[in-house]
Parts: C-alpha cells; sequence; structure tokens
C-alpha cells in the first residue's frame, strides 16, 4: 500500500475504518450466489468466513487442496488470478494472525470478516489503477473511469456504455465484443488493444491512439475519431458509416470489407 487513492483498494475503502482487531482490508470476486473457486460459498457481510481446513504447512499464496485456506486479494492482478470476473466483489477484513502466505497482491488466509458487497460502478474509478483485472462481462454502464489505468484488462463483453475513459490507458486491454456506445475515450490510448466486435456507436475516441488496435468487424457508426491515431489498426469489416475521421492517420491501416463513412451500404 502506498497511501494513494489510485490503488483500487483504497478507492474501495474511502471513509471507512477496520473493524476492531482488525490490521487490514482486502477484497475478493465471487460468483453472484457467493462461491468462490472449489465450491466454497462466502458468508453475508458481517459474518466470518472460515476455511473449512485442513490447512496445510507451507506459505504458498494459494490453497494445496480443498479447504486449505482461502484467497482475498490486494490488488486487481490478484483478484484476477482467481478467474472470477469482478462483477460481485466481497470486502473483507484480515488479521495479521490468520495470513498463511502471501505477496503484494493477495493472500492466503485462515478466515476473513466480509464487511461489504460491492460492484465497481457504484464507485468513481478515476485514476485507479485497474491494470490487469478480470472485468469479463462486467456492468460499467456510466463509469468513471477517467484516466484509469486499465493497461492488460479484461473487459470482453462488458458493458461499459456511456463510461467516462477520457485519458485511460487500456493498451492491451482486451475489449471485445464490449458496449462502448456512446462512450467518451477521447485522448485514451487504445494502443494494441482488442476491440474486435464491440459496439462503439456513438463513442467519442477524438485524438485515441488506437494505433495496432484490432477494431475488427466493429460497429463504429457515428464514432467521433477526429484526429485519433489509427495506424496499423486492423478495421477489416469495421462499420464506420457516419463517423467522423477527420484529421485520423490511418496510416498502414487495413480497411479491406470495411463500410466506410458515406458508404450507402
Amino acid at each position: 500500500m502506498t497511501g494513494t487513492r489510485d490503488l483500487l483498494l483504497d478507492v474501495l475503502t474511502e471513509g471507512r475504518q477496520l473493524p476492531p482487531g482488525y490490521q487490514r482490508w482486502a477484497f475478493r470476486a465471487v460468483h453472484r450466489d457467493g462461491r468462490s473457486s472449489r465450491g466454497f460459498r462466502w458468508p453475508q457481510p458481517g459474518e466470518v468466513a472460515v476455511a473449512p481446513g485442513p490447512i496445510l504447512a507451507h506459505t504458498d499464496i494459494c490453497p494445496h487442496a480443498t479447504g486449505d485456506g482461502l484467497c482475498a486479494a490486494f490488488t486487481p492482478a490478484g483478484m484476477a488470478s482467481g478467474g472470477i470476473p469482478a462483477r460481485t466483489i466481497l470486502l473483507v477484513a484480515l488479521r495479521d494472525q490468520d495470513v498463511l502466505g502471501g505477496t503484494l497482491h493477495q493472500a492466503r488466509v485462515r478466515e476473513a470478516l466480509v464487511v461489504d458487497r460491492l460492484r465497481l460502478a457504484d464507485f468513481s474509478l478515476a485514476g485507479a489503477n485497474l491494470r490487469d483485472a478480470n472485468l469479463r462481462g462486467a456492468n460499467l454502464t456510466g463509469a468513471d473511469m477517467c484516466g484509469a489505468d486499465l493497461r492488460g484488462a479484461d473487459m470482453s463483453d462488458a458493458d461499459i456504455a456511456a463510461a467516462d475513459l477520457r485519458g485511460a490507458n487500456l493498451r492491451d486491454a482486451n475489449l471485445r465484443d464490449a458496449d462502448l456506445s456512446d462512450a467518451s475515450l477521447a485522448g485514451a490510448n487504445l494502443r494494441d488493444a482488442n476491440l474486435r466486435g464491440a459496439n462503439l456507436t456513438g463513442a467519442d475516441m477524438c485524438g485515441a491512439d488506437m494505433s495496432d488496435a484490432d477494431i475488427a468487424a466493429a460497429d463504429l457508426r457515428g464514432a467521433n475519431l477526429t484526429g485519433a491515431d489509427l495506424r496499423g489498426a486492423y478495421l477489416r469489416d469495421a462499420d464506420l458509416r457516419g463517423a467522423n475521421l477527420r484529421g485520423a492517420n490511418l496510416t498502414g491501416a487495413i480497411l479491406s470489407k470495411a463500410i466506410m463513412p458515406g458508404s450507402g451500404r
């Protein structure tokens, strides 16, 4: 922890106090019914989740067998390692005595107090560090992610419509089949991003860096691409009807079978 608000954990715990007897915050993604890996069901807020055991003698961050500790994360990358999309997040409190093994990203613990059940869309994520986060299928409609670090994040199939992503760093992010309609991506870094099949209708990408991005079969109708850097972008089968490409750099872009602005097709 650096104490800066750009860490996701700081965003989720802003204004909160740790419960008495607990030394640090953590979080983890669970399925809608509260299950995590290996079928463990996390309790409701206010209750303590206890690893069923047996606890094995090692200090690894991951259980070696069912019951061998619970996993909690300190960073989006740590949370993503569990393979569960961050659609439902549990905020938990930990005691130092319960930590069996840990890194800067996550820990394996004997037990954890469940404090709250959260949705990322309910928070301002402006400037948040979401690098390598698993946001696959997440509902982030209208979310404030201005200037957020989303490098390498998996946002495939996510609903990000009307979100504020101005100046966000989405380099190498997976946005395949995501709904980004009416989103604000002005000045965003989308270099090498996967936008294949994404819905970008009405999106504002003025001045965005989309060089070498895969934008094949994306719907860009009515999008604002003025001044965008599309050098080397792969736009095969993309629909650009009504898009504004004034000042955009399309050097080396692949536009085969793309429907261009002004086309009657």
